[in-house]
């Protein structure tokens, strides 16, 4: 589907928003949404998306064949998101010189022969994210257009409460550099959306602005989970936008398998997970079955 900016925010109506939340969330709220929540996931006019997805940073030290294939569903379900999506200018980075890694780079190869693939070191990522940058400050991403940031790897609680940083292969890298990034689509009124699939990724909602919206797998203290992550990989390819696939991907999460508890950073996002408030992480919390199945919040 190809609709028009016009029409992208008409979507966005009180009255179409009510029924949406009503049919997933039955609860009432204010709605005061931000421009940011709208990321389309198809071409927006004579726009495009650009979708960046970097995974599997286990560390080169640790050899534990568990640990090294952690990422693979995600990842695997990434490569079918970016095959559908044909009018999306993507690339890919994922894990490092083990065999496992370069399989799943040698499968995103075959599926999108023309992207910019890459291996997730610290290295790659400052630079595609500098790029990105320089991108817009030049006007090679213009006004309308949207970038979609997946980041799946592992992730390191926050020292600062500011940012928190995430593994590459070659150790931890702080994503402070973010901050540029969100500042620079706001500026340029370029729709960017970040999802930190990573443990411990809270601190990530505080990139959030009226042009930029977030998606955390956890919270500052709790670490995620691939199940959930995978979930929302796959919602993505069938929502309209980032709210819609994070709603489909918390309802199927199984709260028996998970304690993961993903965020949104729009005002509602807020305001539901305030309302669960969440004392026991490390068992089922008090909530936690309402805040994954809708039917148990009206």
């Amino acid at each position: 589907m190809s609709v028009g900016l016009v029409k992208m925010w008409d979507w966005c109506s009180l009255k179409t928003i009510s029924r949406f939340v009503e049919k997933y969330l039955m609860l009432r709220f204010k709605f005061y949404f931000t421009l940011g929540l709208f990321i389309l996931f198809t071409k927006v006019a004579m726009a495009y998306t650009y979708g960046t997805y970097f995974g599997g940073g286990t560390p080169s030290s640790i050899k534990d064949e568990y640990a090294r294939r952690l990422f693979e569903s995600t990842a695997n379900e990434t490569i079918k998101l970016f095959a559908e999506k044909k009018d999306w200018v993507s690339q890919f980075n994922y894990g490092g010189d083990d065999s496992f890694a370069e399989n799943i780079r040698k499968q995103y190869k075959q599926k999108q022969p023309e992207s910019l693939i890459g291996k997730l070191n610290k290295q790659t990522l400052k630079r595609r994210i500098d790029t990105m940058k320089d991108l817009i400050r030049n006007k090679g991403i213009k006004s309308g257009e949207q970038i979609l940031l997946i980041l799946d790897t592992h992730g390191n609680p926050s020292a600062n409460g500011q940012s928190h940083t995430i593994e590459t292969v070659d150790g931890p890298i702080d994503l402070k550099d973010l901050q540029e990034l969100a500042l620079l689509a706001k500026q340029h009124k370029v729709h960017l959306g970040i999802i930190d699939q990573s443990c411990f990724s809270q601190t990530t909602l505080n990139l959030a602005n009226e042009y930029t919206c977030v998606i955390s797998g956890s919270t500052e203290d709790t670490p995620s989970m691939a199940g959930a992550t995978r979930d929302m990989i796959r919602a993505l390819s069938n929502s309209e936008n980032l709210e819609e696939a994070f709603l489909k991907a918390r309802a199927n999460t199984n709260i028996n398998a998970t304690y993961a508890l993903p965020q949104i950073s729009t005002p509602e996002g807020k305001e539901i997970f305030e309302y669960l408030k969440f004392t026991d992480h490390l068992h089922v919390p008090v909530g936690a079955e309402a805040y994954f199945k809708f039917d148990a919040m009206a």
